[in-house]
């Protein structure tokens, strides 16, 4: 791990008063109230449950040697490591900019992946999330109206077409599923 970048279980914030300094705001115009904005948003995108966690393949950016083509692709990749790193080290200058690093991790999980993966799936529901919460953020006059939305950052590419490697693998796959339902059939009917 990185020094300076906290676990995923540790807290965002230990404090938001003064961490050891006279000025809480060093590195930040944010008011105090904002920075807690900023740290409910981020708790509230680890917190959220649906029967299963969709924050957890965003909780650290993607793994370079793993995937070594998503940085070809994703030029500005952020995850909500990147986003707890930020808020610790007074990083945003504006809220704006937060928001903009938040709709950053939905739209490159929706670039890269195609829509039937599970982070796209996944990136949709932070996505909404993110939405809530700023949306309310908004309602409590903490923020603008007009920072309370995620910005455009462009298209979301069309899927290419897949290989013919993977329909086939896929196709494989569907014949040996259908294959064991036909058995688990027939020992049922015997």
């Amino acid at each position: 791990m990185a020094p300076g970048i906290p676990r995923d279980d540790t807290p965002v914030v230990e404090s938001l008063e003064t961490n050891g300094t006279e000025d809480a705001n060093v590195g930040s115009q944010l008011p105090d109230e904002q920075l807690k904005a900023i740290k409910k948003v981020i708790d509230s995108l680890y917190a959220y449950r649906d029967g299963h966690d969709p924050s957890k393949v965003f909780h650290r950016k993607v793994n370079k040697r793993a995937m070594p083509d998503y940085y070809e692709v994703i030029k500005e990749p952020v995850a909500l490591s990147t986003l707890k790193y930020k808020l610790q080290n007074r990083g945003y200058g504006t809220f704006a900019d937060f928001v903009r690093d938040c709709a950053l991790i939905p739209h490159n999980a929706q670039t890269y992946n195609r829509p039937e993966a599970g982070a796209y799936q996944d990136a949709l529901v932070i996505k909404s999330v993110m939405e809530r919460e700023l949306k309310q953020l908004a309602e409590e006059n903490i923020i603008s109206a007009q920072d309370a939305i995620l910005p455009d950052l462009g298209e979301i590419p069309p899927a290419s077409p897949r290989p013919a490697e993977e329909e086939e693998e896929d196709e494989e796959e569907d014949d040996e599923d259908d294959e064991e339902e036909e058995a688990d059939d027939s020992e049922e009917e015997g």
